[in-house]
């Protein structure tokens, strides 16, 4: 994947104000970005510390499975959003 379109997936998802939990251990959430539905996934709790990722997209052509890593920079203010669509009011 080029640098810009996972820094664009991976800003939209620091953005995202729904987040589910799969599996019951990691929170996904997914992102619309140049005509695919990404999946960016936190962690599983098994898996900590750790980065969030690019697990996935789904185009026209399929779902494509991805291991896309981001950095620690981009990986906090993901986990602020999750934290932020998940607290209580």
């Amino acid at each position: 994947m080029e640098a810009a379109t996972i820094s664009a997936v991976l800003t939209a998802a620091a953005a995202s104000t729904y987040w589910k939990l799969v599996n019951r251990s990691a929170w996904t959430t997914e992102v619309s970005h140049g005509g695919y539905t990404y999946y960016v996934e936190l962690p599983k709790s098994d898996d900590l510390p750790g980065q969030a990722a690019i697990t996935g997209r789904l185009g026209y052509g399929g779902t494509e499975f991805l291991s896309v890593t981001a950095t620690w920079g981009q990986t906090f203010p993901i986990v602020d959003a999750v934290l932020a669509a998940n607290r209580v009011h």
